[in-house]
């Protein structure tokens, strides 16, 4: 896979989680299913940035 496309679909998995971040805290939450819901999204998106880290670590050192 292409760095620069690791690194554009980083981009938007940040602007993902920011996304929901500030709907937490404006209070967008109507129930606690809801929070918990949003909470697992936020969790997936940050386990995503880790595995694509991990690949770009890799990346970089079969290049090295």
């Amino acid at each position: 896979m292409s760095v620069f496309v690791i690194h554009n679909f980083q981009k938007e998995l940040k602007n993902a989680r920011t996304q929901l971040l500030e709907h937490l805290v404006q209070g967008g939450v109507e129930n606690f299913e809801e929070y918990k819901y949003i909470l697992g999204k936020i969790h997936m998106l940050d386990m995503c940035q880790q595995e694509l880290s991990r690949l770009l670590d890799k990346e970089e050192k079969i290049d090295d």
